[in-house]
């Protein structure tokens, strides 16, 4: 019996089997926190503390009235990633890579196989861009969504940066003071929000320009340092990343330093494909992974259904049947917006 792929929910069931997924790990480290709005909107309220101490006061004297903590509303409306693919009557007659030539599956298993097969490209088609739209958030405090019926650009309003220059960029390994420049940053973020970062991702090239310099192969070679420990160590869940050790300031504050080398492409109108990385060159940033951001999605409604259904997840697939080209295509719906939980609760440098 084939099976129905224009049920919703058939079709989401056969996208939660789909195999293996892009590896995120900048949406699992910092952005493991996730919201599913109820709405096509996304609104968060942001609480303004501070540091204030309470006021001496007379033992028979008037106490001091203290104001209540306010918070400031952020709302956005998140765009939506739609690929699409389509299958015709030649997919199906076809043999698939890695069928037997002589042995092969029936149309019907054939389509069963396309459909999940082409969800997960799909759906890892939406999840490099969401890994590329955290990036952007650390790596610069803002996110330009532009598309070609779509153009808006978040601004999360980060101050807490900093462009090196001259003898102080790592670059110039003899006089670079990059352990230095660390605990600065750090206790900038610190003394800003009460968050302490003891996360730092740098680009390939701030990764080497970082173990070259002189105030870093000094103390590494320390005997019996326990101040700074270089030991780059792959992560294997996560192709590109790897932990070069940690450093743990003269204050006592530990960071763990990383290596994210992942890479994103794009294709424009002509069809040419150009590749980038993930994590721009130059740039490091430091922050928390708890609670500092949040990987938000907004609701998606299916008017195909009869009533009207919303959902709130984070992919949702629907397709169409066109009868006149007896061509069916299908659709892999996400509306992922990308947000800093706390103003100014990390800080991204440019080094080189």
């Amino acid at each position: 019996m084939a099976i129905n792929w224009f049920q919703p929910r058939t079709l989401l069931g056969a996208w939660e089997q789909t195999g293996k997924r892009a590896r995120t790990f900048l949406q699992d480290m910092f952005f493991s926190r996730r919201f599913m709005s109820s709405t096509e909107h996304i609104d968060m309220d942001e609480v303004i503390d501070n540091r204030i101490m309470a006021a001496f006061s007379a033992v028979d004297g008037s106490g001091k009235t203290v104001n209540r903590i306010g918070f400031k509303g952020h709302s956005y409306t998140p765009p939506a990633l739609k690929p699409r693919m389509n299958m015709k009557q030649l997919d199906l007659m076809q043999r698939m890579p890695g069928e037997s030539v002589y042995d092969g599956m029936k149309p019907e298993e054939r389509e069963v196989a396309l459909v999940q097969r082409d969800l997960l490209r799909m759906s890892n088609m939406n999840t490099r861009r969401r890994e590329w739209m955290c990036a952007q958030t650390m790596f610069g405090g803002t996110v330009a969504m532009v598309g070609d019926d779509y153009s808006q650009t978040l601004d999360f309003g980060l101050t807490m940066t900093e462009t090196l220059a001259g003898n102080a960029l790592w670059s110039a390994s003899a006089t670079a003071t990059p352990l230095d420049d660390l605990e600065r940053w750090m206790l900038a973020v610190l003394a800003e929000t009460g968050v302490m970062p003891d996360k730092c991702v740098m680009a390939a090239d701030v990764a080497q320009a970082f173990m070259k310099c002189t105030q870093v192969t000094a103390e590494a070679t320390k005997m019996q340092n326990v101040l700074l420990r270089i030991d780059p160590t792959p992560l294997p869940e996560y192709p590109g990343a790897t932990s070069l050790g940690y450093y743990k300031t003269p204050t006592g504050y530990l960071v763990e330093v990383f290596v994210y080398t992942e890479y994103y492409e794009t294709v424009n109108a002509a069809g040419t494909v150009t590749r980038a990385p993930m994590v721009p060159a130059g740039k490091l940033v430091l922050a928390n992974p708890t609670d500092s951001f949040v990987l938000a999605f907004g609701a998606y409604t299916d008017l195909s259904t009869q009533p009207a259904v919303t959902y709130q997840v984070e992919e949702y697939p629907r397709q169409w049947y066109d009868g006149d080209t007896n061509i069916r295509w299908m659709e892999l719906v996400s509306r992922p917006l990308t947000a800093p939980t706390l103003t100014n609760g990390w800080y991204c440098a440019t080094v080189l």
